[in-house]
């Protein structure tokens, strides 16, 4: 049951594990899906519903936070109980996947289980109301869409009669393994330094090299210093 007039939001990172002195990076400033429920009706807001950035961060995790070792990987996005609200007696809330890209994985904040099919997992996960961020992983460049319903159901996740759903699609990107290699050429050159210049000027998720949330010269110095290391 959420009861928001009583909610303390938690933020669930990877507390269950000790990952060699480092917890995995959220990617940037936190991106939340407030749900709330009107009348009969649940409704998402979501101010920026991404593409977010997937990085390499090249560290090694350990316990359960091994999952995200050597991928690329996100979890700005969190679900947030919004409003002044409860579900009606006997039901829950549900969270579920109607349509993914391929080659995504999913885990769980804080327990880092798998979630919404991923290892076969199921499609559908109950949430209690605490605020959470999943870890969105993969090993493969190029851009994902997720499709979630978000719904009232019983324990068994069967919907409650006359209560509507609220529907959300999220995205993220992952850019070339090697992040220097902006143009995807396979070669690092001149023209790195120019389509980087180009994203930044675009305010692109790309640029924000430092992943500070937002663009400055920093980021700047950090793609110099991505372009210096070269790549594998």
């Amino acid at each position: 049951m959420i009861r928001t007039q009583h909610f303390t939001p938690i933020l669930v990172l990877a507390a269950a594990c000790s990952c060699n002195a480092q917890t995995p990076q959220l990617g940037g400033p936190m991106e939340h899906i407030g749900v709330e429920l009107v009348g009969t009706q649940i409704q998402l807001h979501v101010l920026n519903a991404g593409p977010m950035l997937m990085q390499n961060y090249g560290e090694t995790y350990t316990g359960a936070a091994s999952v995200l070792n050597g991928m690329s990987y996100n979890g700005q996005f969190g679900w947030l109980a919004q409003g002044f609200w409860q579900p009606p007696a006997g039901s829950q809330v549900w969270i579920e996947q109607i349509s993914a890209e391929p080659d995504m994985d999913i885990y769980m904040g804080g327990t880092f289980a798998p979630i919404f099919g991923t290892d076969n997992s199921s499609m559908r996960i109950n949430w209690n109301g605490t605020m959470l961020h999943n870890w969105y992983a993969t090993a493969v460049p190029g851009t994902y869409e997720i499709e979630y319903r978000v719904y009232l159901g019983d324990s068994a996740g069967v919907p409650t009669p006359g209560y509507e759903a609220g529907f959300v699609t999220l995205s993220w990107m992952m850019e070339s393994m090697c992040y220097a290699d902006c143009d995807g050429s396979g070669g690092l050159n001149i023209f790195d330094y120019i389509c980087y210049g180009n994203e930044y000027a675009a305010g692109n998720a790309y640029a924000d090299c430092d992943g500070s949330g937002s663009l400055n010269i920093f980021d700047y110095i950090c793609f110099g210093n991505a372009y210096a290391a070269g790549c594998p």
